[in-house]
């Protein structure tokens, strides 16, 4: 079973009971690159997945989450991740950690706002925000040099910040 779990790069669990599944595991695979838990009914992101080191795509789409929490910040290499029709609220600042994120959606939850950290991430090409109830945006997502495509519809944005002037989209 440990060899099996050495050459895993995928894993896709939906609509089951997909913490029990990851536990199950007794061991995290090394090379594990996809992670995809999509309406499994998960009112928090696992543990389990912080141990992923290797994680370059993080799909949690359809689930029931209502924050994203600290730990994920510690996956240096995740490139892709999506909490897509969760009840987000909260947003943890060590997303900003996350220096080779290319993709992010947040798109349909409840975000009033996501923390300043998120614009510290220099590699993002697009952010999806659609759908939530933000009523600001960070003062300095001018700072997103790579950032060709940003969603922000059906929103409540009061104003927009002065440094989105910087932004090449």
């Amino acid at each position: 079973m440990k060899k099996l779990l050495c050459v895993l790069v995928t894993i896709l669990l939906g609509a089951c009971n997909t913490a029990g599944k990851l536990q199950s595991l007794h061991t995290t695979p090394e090379n594990l690159r996809n992670l995809k838990l999509t309406n499994a009914g998960l009112t928090q992101v696992p543990f389990e997945v912080s141990k992923m080191e290797n994680l370059e795509k993080l799909n949690l789409f359809r689930n029931k989450i209502d924050s994203v929490p600290p730990f994920l910040g510690n996956l240096n290499r995740l490139e892709e991740l999506s909490f897509q029709s969760n009840r987000l609220l909260f947003v943890a600042p060590e997303i900003g950690s996350l220096k080779r994120l290319r993709k992010l959606n947040l798109r349909f939850n409840r975000l009033e706002s996501v923390p300043n950290e998120l614009s510290e991430l220099s590699e993002l090409v697009e952010l999806d925000l659609r759908n939530n109830k933000l009523k600001r945006l960070p003062s300095d997502i001018g700072n997103l040099s790579k950032l060709e495509y940003l969603y922000l519809n059906d929103n409540d944005l009061e104003e927009l910040p002065e440094s989105m002037a910087k932004l090449k989209i």
